[in-house]
């Protein structure tokens, strides 16, 4: 007599058959799944990203609730050093005239500041001239303005046509004005310029993508006062 316990053949061959049909169906299920998941992230990765970086609505690769961490880093600031030279007059005159140059120098700083004003000369040949500044220098309190007046003959020998040169203005540091000359031309004979000087500027800029920090140079060269002032003595 059959013990009931015992599945007959059958009953076992249907039990392997509904394991076959569920395993089917789960790898089924999987590989659909995976499709999705892949066609998802195709997707992703090919849309046009926002101003925001990595997708994200708002800037610094954050989302518009103030969350961020898109898998990119934020943007490093940069700032950018102003133009050298702020200002261009022109003045124009005949041989044997002469033309003035106007300078008005604001200190815009938090302390009191000197300013040298140094021109370079216009050249001829080897004949060279350049403008006489009264006063040559202006000690400037915090925003204090200050006026100077340079003067200058220009040569007979000189030939008509347009010559070129710089007026430097020195403070913590160095700013200048560019001078075009005319001789021959139409009578412009005085040019003004204003020259402002705020705090000692710096330009920041990044690193590459993979340092992750700003690396700050001054703007212009460092002006050195002469050696024995401020109690420096010379080496």
């Amino acid at each position: 007599m059959m013990d009931k316990t015992t599945p007959t053949s059958e009953e076992l061959l249907s039990r392997a058959r509904s394991i076959v049909s569920d395993a089917l169906r789960l790898g089924s299920d999987l590989l659909q799944s995976a499709s999705a998941v892949s066609a998802n992230l195709t997707k992703t990765l090919s849309a046009p990203k926002s101003s925001g970086g990595c997708g994200c609505s708002s800037g610094c690769g954050c989302s518009s609730s103030g969350k961020c961490g898109c898998g990119c880093g934020c943007n490093i600031p940069e700032t950018h050093c102003p133009p050298r030279c702020v200002c261009r007059m022109r003045v124009a005159a005949m041989t044997g005239q002469e033309v003035v140059a106007e300078l008005r120098v604001v200190n815009e700083a938090h302390e009191t500041r000197t300013f040298t004003l140094t021109p370079s000369p216009f050249s001829w040949g080897e004949e060279q001239v350049e403008f006489a500044f009264t006063p040559p220098s202006l000690t400037l309190a915090p925003g204090e303005w200050g006026f100077a007046r340079g003067r200058l003959m220009v040569p007979i020998s000189f030939a008509k046509g347009r010559y070129s040169s710089e007026i430097l203005v020195t403070g913590a540091y160095e700013q200048c004005v560019e001078v075009v000359l005319e001789v021959g031309c139409d009578d412009v004979p005085c040019g003004s310029c204003e020259v402002v000087e705020h705090e000692r500027r710096y330009r920041i800029r990044a690193h590459h993508w993979y340092d992750h920090f700003q690396c700050v140079v001054p703007c212009g060269p460092v002006v050195r006062r002469q050696a024995g002032s401020l109690g420096i003595r010379p080496l």
